[in-house]
């Protein structure tokens, strides 16, 4: 299923939509109020078709943080995004190298458009607890970023979403 769900077949995007869309509902008047999206691995396939199905209006209030993910969750469809991996988990990378090699022009052009898209992930020395395939969310790799995210959404945007 991760094959289709990269070609933008996702019921998961669907709930993430709704969410989002109750949130700007909820938030109308306050245009500067931000959802804050954590995402892993495939999840962040899903985040992804989500945005890519939101108008711009949604978009442009979510905040991705996307940690170990299966796609880079490019900062140009939302407000802000994160894409953190682990020096040590070769998954963030599996989505270009599905598509490398190929004769087709326009695959090779969408798998140029990926390794551009993986010059946006936040590579991190991976924890010493750290299993050796570093790809869990609950990897002590990502506690401080996870952390820091939500502090400083808190901070800057209040406690919100």
């Amino acid at each position: 299923t991760l094959f289709f769900n990269y070609q933008g077949v996702s019921a998961p995007a669907k709930l993430l939509e709704k969410n989002w869309i109750q949130f700007h509902e909820q938030h109308k008047n306050d245009l500067g109020a931000k959802y804050l999206q954590f995402c892993h691995s495939q999840g962040a396939v899903h985040v992804r078709n989500a945005l890519l199905g939101v108008s711009q209006e949604i978009r442009d209030r979510v905040v991705v943080v996307a940690i170990a993910p299966a796609t880079i969750v490019p900062d140009d469809i939302c407000f802000k995004s994160f894409n953190y991996a682990s020096k040590r988990d070769p998954i963030p990378y599996t989505e270009a190298s599905l598509y490398a090699g190929s004769d087709d022009p326009l695959v090779r052009e969408l798998a140029a458009q990926k390794l551009e898209e993986l010059k946006q992930l936040i590579l991190l020395d991976p924890h010493p607890d750290a299993s050796l395939i570093d790809h869990e969310f609950e990897s002590p790799t990502f506690k401080e970023p996870i952390e820091r995210h939500m502090e400083n959404h808190v901070k800057e945007y209040g406690a919100s979403q």
